[in-house]
């Protein structure tokens, strides 16, 4: 199929599928879906616009059921409502005009009979464009504006949204690496990867209640190194704890919260890229002790059994040397990247998947599994983005997931957010 086609026909098949949740649930029904222009729908930007007005649409009204879709329409989320379709459709409006993300957004609601009740029939006007005061669909039939300046637009209101809080940048970071595609084996919008038991879906549940837990650092005032790295292990222990509430047990992101704390709290202390390294490696001190209890311990982890075997210290080992050099040398490449945020994701992974001795990695695939991956990504770096979906199909062939390599991936995302809204202040 061709873009265009993908998106015909992933708008037929979500009309059958709304016919077909009334007609199952005999009650209103609420989508949720984003109001972006362009045949490229589906990218950080989106998702994290529909997720954060999904989470506000469900903290104010009931819900029976509540399901997501992943096509070339973007994110969609579909909510079926126990209440009278006119309260919410007057309730959904109100979101969309006053949220701050609500232009971005399209909240549809349709009655019990499968009836799309219009913004006209509550006295509100047809919408206006992003960039003039006519009405958006005849600069759109018009194609008044080029796309480029409309996504443009776009993409700057839901940064303002991000960077309001260090909560929600940890949401896009995280929200912006699932979404990227293809990942290699890894969990993406369109597939499992390798994986049996996790998709998106499981990913999204978990950045929803982890995001505002790892936030948390930011309210830690520093006395000494100890007590500091102690006060950002307990948010950690909490938040893995929210995730497994979350996901029924799966783990998703218990590397990253460690990667992300570290990182914030590094920064919280630096607040510059130069310091930053130094910072991480002195928090990071109170990590050996780890190394050396590990003999006493009765029940290791998957890295300490590696350690153990290997001498390979994991992303502890990392985070002793300040992430040093990866996360730097990923954050510089990411930022040379000039494409899409899509292709800029994906190269920085292969750049790290190059790299990283991945300890998820060699659990699955051992040392000689490791040499493959590394080489193989620096090969793959260097093609076109063609290539991209055979060396996936090569890795799910391979039980191949660099989970690591992701988590450092969403730090990346994260601290060039961090950095970005320093200067700002500067």
């Amino acid at each position: 199929m061709t873009v265009s086609t993908d998106l015909l026909f992933s708008r037929e098949e979500r009309a059958k599928f709304q016919e077909k949740l009334i007609k199952q649930w005999k009650l209103p029904l609420i989508v949720i879906k984003a109001n972006m222009p362009g045949k490229h729908k589906y990218d950080p930007f989106s998702l994290y616009a529909v997720t954060i007005i999904a989470q506000e649409v469900l903290s104010i009204i009931p819900s029976v059921h509540v399901l997501r879709q992943h096509t070339a329409e973007g994110c969609i989320v579909f909510v079926v409502c126990p209440q009278e379709s006119l309260s919410l459709k007057r309730k959904m409006l109100d979101i969309e005009e006053n949220h701050s993300l609500g232009r971005i957004i399209d909240i549809d609601v349709l009655n019990e009979k499968g009836d799309l009740l219009s913004r006209r029939d509550f006295g509100y006007s047809i919408r206006s464009c992003y960039l003039c005061d006519r009405p958006a669909y005849q600069c759109s039939r018009n194609q008044t504006h080029p796309v480029e300046d409309i996504e443009s637009h776009i993409h700057s209101r839901i940064l303002d949204h991000v960077q309001s809080s260090l909560k929600y940048q940890i949401t896009f970071a995280l929200l912006a690496e699932v979404s990227a595609h293809p990942k290699f084996g890894l969990v993406t919008p369109f597939g499992s990867g390798i994986h049996k038991d996790m998709n998106i879906d499981t990913f999204i549940d978990s950045i929803m209640v982890i995001s505002g837990e790892i936030a948390k650092a930011n309210e830690l005032i520093f006395h000494d190194w100890t007590s500091y790295f102690d006060a950002l292990r307990a948010i950690g222990k909490v938040a893995e704890k929210k995730m497994f509430d979350s996901t029924n047990g799966i783990n998703t992101h218990k590397g990253a919260i460690f990667t992300l704390l570290m990182v914030i709290g590094g920064w919280q202390l630096s607040r510059t890229l130069g310091m930053l390294t130094e910072k991480i490696q002195e928090l990071a001190v109170s990590l050996i002790r780890d190394f050396e209890d590990i003999h006493r311990k009765s029940e290791l982890t998957e890295g300490e059994m590696q350690y153990l075997a290997s001498g390979n210290k994991g992303v502890r080992g990392l985070a002793l040397s300040g992430f040093s050099p990866h996360l730097m040398d990923a954050l510089e490449f990411y930022r040379m990247v000039d494409a899409d945020i899509n292709e800029k994701m994906v190269r920085t992974l292969l750049f790290l998947m190059s790299r990283l001795d991945d300890t998820t990695v060699i659990k699955r695939m051992g040392e000689g599994g490791l040499k493959w991956l590394k080489e193989q990504s620096k090969i793959i770096l260097k093609k076109d983005i063609d290539f991209w979906v055979d060396f996936d199909y090569q890795c799910h062939q391979r039980n191949c997931s660099a989970g690591g390599s992701a988590d450092m991936l969403s730090a990346v995302i994260l601290l060039d957010l961090l950095e970005k809204k320093e200067r700002e202040f500067l």
